[in-house]
Parts: C-alpha cells; sequence; structure tokens
C-alpha cells in the first residue's frame, strides 16, 4: 500500500509539474510576441502572421511619428511611452487585427480590403486618429505620423519593404502624409 500511495505521489507530481512547464512555454511565448510597452504585437508576432497568409491579398500600412523623439527629449521618456500607448489603443480601435508595434515609433497594419475607396478611407482614418491631441497632466501634445502603403497583392514580406519604401519617399518629401508605394519608385 505504501508503494502504491508513493507512485501515486509521484505521478500526481510530475503531471502538476509538466503542466506548469507547458504553461510557462506558451506564457513565454506570448512575451516574445507582445510588445512589453503597448500590449500590441510586435515584429516577431509580425513575422509569423506572415509566414501563415499565404494566400491572402492584403495592403501594408507602415506608420512612423514624425518628430517622435523630440517628445522625449522635451518631456522626457515617460511621456513619450504614454503617448506610444495611447497612439496604439487608438489605432487598434481603428483595426482590431493585425496591429504591430514593429520598432520605437514605428507600427505596421494590415488591412485585408482590396477597395481602392476603402484604402483611401482607412488611410484618412489612421492620419486623423494619431494627428488627435494627446493630453499628458498640462500638456496637450499634437503628433502626426508618415504612412508608407505597399500595393495590394498576396502578402508577404515584399509587402513590408514596399510599404517602407513608401514611407522614406514620404519622409523626403511630405511629413505627416501617406504615400503609395509606386513599382516606379
Amino acid at each position: 500500500m505504501n508503494v502504491i500511495h508513493s507512485l501515486l505521489i509521484i505521478i500526481v507530481t510530475l503531471i502538476a509539474i509538466i503542466s506548469q512547464i507547458y504553461l510557462n512555454r506558451n506564457k513565454y511565448k506570448q512575451m516574445a510576441l507582445t510588445d512589453a510597452l503597448t500590449g500590441l504585437p510586435n515584429r516577431y508576432a509580425l513575422r509569423d502572421y506572415l509566414k501563415t497568409t499565404s494566400n491572402k491579398t492584403e495592403v501594408v500600412y507602415y506608420i512612423d511619428l514624425d518628430n517622435f523623439k523630440s517628445i522625449n527629449d522635451e518631456y522626457g521618456h515617460h511621456y513619450g511611452d504614454d503617448v506610444l500607448k495611447t497612439i496604439a489603443s487608438r489605432l487598434a480601435l481603428i483595426q482590431s487585427k493585425q496591429v504591430y508595434r514593429v520598432g520605437g515609433d514605428e507600427f505596421i497594419i494590415i488591412f485585408s480590403s482590396t477597395n481602392e475607396q476603402a484604402r483611401k478611407k482607412m488611410t484618412l482614418k489612421l492620419l486623423e486618429c494619431i494627428q488627435k491631441p494627446i493630453y499628458l497632466d498640462d500638456h496637450q501634445l499634437k503628433i502626426t505620423a508618415t504612412i508608407g502603403v505597399s500595393n495590394v497583392h498576396l502578402l508577404k514580406e515584399d509587402n513590408i519593404k514596399e510599404a517602407d519604401r513608401a514611407l522614406l519617399s514620404a519622409k523626403k518629401h511630405a511629413k505627416g502624409t501617406a504615400f503609395y508605394h509606386s513599382n516606379s519608385s
């Protein structure tokens, strides 16, 4: 009877240990795919998404906050963090799925509509939501963003590169706007 009792305790203990290992593995995987500051999926989650979406036709919006460094320099990093969290929340309200924080002040949104009017409407919504004033303590901050938009085709890593090239063109020519990728650029 003692041997059976001991074996049951060992088995129950092993099951508890294995369960805890499994739960921790999922927790750490989720942490690795989530931006700690904003709670949005990060660039690694985006990479995973790109691997699983081989037949989807989607558009990539590559968003870069204009002159963000000046907020950190003038008000401190805690204000910068609050701005990033606010912008992340606003973007998630517009596009609840497929919003990623991929760098310090850079976000990517994957949009599934291939309709040109819907894409333009989304672009305007994104610019407007970012430009709404942000109130922190006694400060009103006005943020603008520049957006690079990819062509519509099957989603893959090249879409990200297209949107990034469009973003760089926009930054050179007119901050606070959106540029659509052109195959000639």
